[in-house]
């Protein structure tokens, strides 16, 4: 089961936001997965190098669009 459950009700009808948003959903899921079935910390440690490279790119995906409004 997944830590998190992407719902439509997140959706902000910004379509390149949006998937932004359901992958990082996605990669907490595959990072909670790992640590719960006891995969080794080194496999940990690269989704969170993942998690951490997409979530720069999406918080500066957001801050364009801020501010070309």
């Amino acid at each position: 089961m997944a830590f998190m459950e992407w719902s439509d009700k997140y959706l902000l009808g910004l379509a390149e936001i949006d998937e932004q948003h359901q992958q990082l959903f996605a990669l907490v899921n595959r990072l909670h997965e790992n640590v719960v079935n006891g995969e080794p910390q080194s496999a940990a440690g690269i989704i969170l190098d993942e998690l951490i490279e997409y979530t720069v790119e999406h918080f500066a995906t957001e801050e364009k669009r801020f501010l070309a409004e």
